[in-house]
């Protein structure tokens, strides 16, 4: 599914890099750090590497940095659009103030050293498997769907849940990337269960979370 950005506003060519194809998203995040000394990275700035590279690949690269609780904000409503886009079937939309944030420079270091942790780790076991998972007719519907409904969560100020939120949706986005149908499931699974827990939390509050739990050990 073919992917398209908003003009670049004035100045963003002669500082924006070239698209990056081809490359590893761990490539990507070391690229961003590099250019990080020279000038502010945007989401804009993230999205122009990833030109032409399809919706799977702009779910993975946000949904690493959502992982962290201070980017997980502006990343959320990058995967939300993205997946209600991405469901529709219609080309890559973002608001242009989402996408002229700047990611805070202290943590850009950061970003990169859990991104290329978290991409190695998973992109060793990737390989094209149970490939009609990401090739079914409604595969990128029903997936753009379920990533808007995990993305939604992000944004919400519930300490130390990010990882719970963004891990299924990066296991999703390599996945499709790959044709790894397994790894899409295991995101789905997952993702499923993040939401689970959600409603449970939302409609049983902290002491019907505990009587539950104590029902149940």
């Amino acid at each position: 599914m073919e992917t398209s950005l908003p003009p670049p506003t004035d100045g963003e060519d002669t500082l924006s890099p070239p698209p990056v194809r081809g490359v590893s998203l761990s490539t990507v995040f070391r690229l961003l750090e590099e250019e990080s000394h020279e000038h502010p990275i945007t989401i804009r700035r993230m999205l122009r590497h990833l030109s032409g590279r399809g919706y799977p690949a702009v779910i993975a690269l946000f949904s690493i940095p959502a992982i962290l609780p201070v980017i997980a904000v502006p990343m959320g409503f990058v995967l939300i659009f993205s997946g209600l886009r991405m469901a529709f079937a219609r080309k890559l939309w973002i608001p242009s103030k989402v996408q002229d944030y700047e990611l805070p420079q202290v943590r850009v270091v950061e970003m990169v050293s859990k991104a290329t942790d978290v991409c190695v780790r998973v992109e060793r076991f990737l390989k094209p498997r149970q490939s009609w998972i990401c090739l079914h007719p409604w595969s990128h519907q029903i997936h753009g769907v379920l990533i808007a409904m995990i993305a939604t969560m992000l944004p919400l100020p519930i300490p130390g849940t990010n990882w719970l939120y963004a891990l299924p949706l990066v296991f999703i986005g390599l996945g499709l990337m790959e044709n790894d149908g397994l790894v899409v499931a295991i995101g789905d699974i997952l993702g499923l269960l993040a939401l689970l827990a959600t409603l449970l939390a939302l409609f049983l509050g902290k002491a019907g979370i505990q009587q539950l739990f104590s029902f149940v050990m």
